[in-house]
């Protein structure tokens, strides 16, 4: 009977101190979440004083201290979701891929080519981890590269580069071969020769300049020091909010906060038309970033610069209704191929009060007469975004072939 006794004893005994332990793991556990919760759901109070501020100006250079208060599109998306979710799926948003993640890589990967410039020039692709590779090979000798960065949304094509020489500021090598959208084939990149001078046709040289000048406009930083400066490790690749925004960590931190707003550049848009071009000809192209003579109407680079074109407009040069970019293209959105939706911002414009509407076709067909389609030596199709009188424009319509300027 005593051992029996003993034996519950000892039971009861365990009992209470499993029970103990399971009541602290539990309380530990729900501490755990509830930090957890606080320190990676809950978005971070970030302090306004510890944060480098936005340069409040209109003016889309940024200084070094800018370049410290990037915080990529996932903040901005607490506040502004559904502008980040229409951006996520645009062109600007792929514009710059590991070579590995493009999803025009499928068309080079296990896929040999022989160099229509040198027939004894072949060149093999293939994926080695998180790396798209090529092997040059000539009369038995082989080179193997890496092919870094795929550059352009796939929207008229992609290029691949390959990066070299120190990690801060590298050169670069112009990949031989592109894919071009428009026919679904890969060709000899658009500028290199045909016929490759031997041994060096493995692509066109770029400088450390051209590469940081290259990715400058198809990345939303190139450095977390310096905008003179590309490191890879610390660039955002691809445009986004920041991009054209600014650094938003200061606005972000003031929004967190409860604080008074901190502006942002292009904000509330109260910036204007001018700086609004200036803005997107940074990379879409300025006036003054060209030569004088190539501002004939029919210089192919006013096909592919896009602002250029557009400043010559009487659209822009005599209007008070504040024309541009944003005039008829949304930048948080996938570019709309739908010409009548473009005819109907023209029309909006000359129907409204003290505007004058066409008298050759009042109802639609803006586009197709005064922006035709024009393809550039290399083949890419672009609008021509100086508005004006083709005198070689057939009957204006309201059919399209389907095709907007690249983005």
């Amino acid at each position: 009977m005593r051992n029996l006794t003993s034996r519950a004893a000892g039971r009861s005994s365990r009992s209470r101190a499993i029970k103990r332990i399971a009541t602290i793991i539990a309380i530990a556990c729900a501490a755990g979440a509830v930090f957890w919760y606080r320190d990676f759901l809950k978005p971070a109070r970030l302090e306004p004083s510890a944060i480098a501020p936005v340069k409040r100006t209109s003016n889309s250079e940024a200084d070094s201290a800018d370049y410290v208060g990037y915080l990529g599109s996932a903040a901005c998306a607490e506040c502004h979701p559904g502008e980040v979710a229409l951006a996520s799926q645009s062109k600007h948003s792929k514009t710059l891929m590991r070579g590995s993640r493009s999803p025009l890589t499928r068309f080079f990967v296990d896929r040999t080519i022989r160099d229509p410039g040198d027939p004894e020039v072949s060149w093999r692709y293939r994926l080695r981890g998180d790396d798209l590779e090529v092997e040059r090979e000539e009369k038995g000798k082989k080179r193997v590269m890496r092919l870094d960065y795929a550059v352009g949304s796939g929207r008229n094509g992609v290029t691949f580069v390959s990066l070299s020489g120190p990690a801060i500021n590298p050169e670069g090598i112009k990949h031989r071969f592109s894919y071009m959208t428009k026919d679904h084939k890969i060709i000899i990149t658009p500028g290199e020769p045909i016929r490759a001078d031997r041994g060096a046709g493995r692509g066109g040289a770029l400088s450390a300049d051209i590469v940081r000048e290259c990715f400058g406009c198809h990345s939303s930083r190139t450095s977390a020091k310096d905008r003179d400066l590309l490191d890879t490790a610390t660039m955002l690749p691809n445009v986004d909010c920041e991009r054209c925004h600014g650094p938003g960590a200061a606005h972000v931190a003031a929004m967190r906060g409860g604080l008074e707003s901190i502006a942002i550049r292009f904000g509330a848009g109260k910036e204007g038309p001018h700086a609004e071009i200036k803005l997107c000809g940074e990379c879409h192209r300025f006036p003054s970033g060209v030569f004088a003579d190539q501002f004939n109407p029919d210089h192919p680079l006013l096909l592919q610069f896009q602002p250029i074109g557009l400043k010559r407009s009487e659209c822009y040069k005599n209007t008070k209704s504040g024309f541009a970019c944003t005039t008829c293209h949304d930048p948080h959105s996938r570019l709309s191929i739908d010409i009548s939706l473009y005819d109907s911002k023209c029309m909006n414009c000359h129907r409204s009060p003290g505007g004058k509407a066409c008298e050759v076709s009042p109802r639609g067909g803006c586009v197709n007469c005064h922006m035709p389609e024009r393809t550039t030596p290399d083949g890419f199709v672009f609008h021509d975004h100086w508005i004006r009188i083709h005198p070689e424009t057939e009957k204006p319509t309201t059919k399209s072939k389907g095709s907007i300027h690249a983005e």
